[in-house]
């Protein structure tokens, strides 16, 4: 569902921060990257740095990507979104 400018405005003004995502996007862009890779057995990670909201996380754990963190905190969000835990690299500094 897209919503039209004017809506995504008056709800941007009725609270800060506001945030859009649109999922039929990520969807189509996901579907180009599960095509681009076809069987060549690579598995991609999700830097959940980018963006750890939940419906994001959700639909990343759907299309069978792994999640890439950086901290405790983040292994934490993975987990709570549903990751499982042996798609989740941690990678901290």
């Amino acid at each position: 569902m897209t919503i039209g400018s004017k809506r995504v405005a008056a709800l941007a003004q009725r609270e800060t921060p506001f945030y859009y995502y649109d999922m039929d996007l990520l969807r189509r862009t996901l579907d180009a990257l599960q095509t681009a890779l076809g069987d060549s057995g690579y598995h991609v990670h999700y830097a959940l740095k980018a963006n750890a909201n939940l419906p994001i996380l959700r639909e990343m754990i759907g299309r069978g990507l792994g999640a890439d963190c950086v901290s405790g905190n983040e292994v934490w969000r993975a987990l709570e979104a549903g990751f499982p835990p042996e798609r989740i690299v941690f990678a901290g500094v």
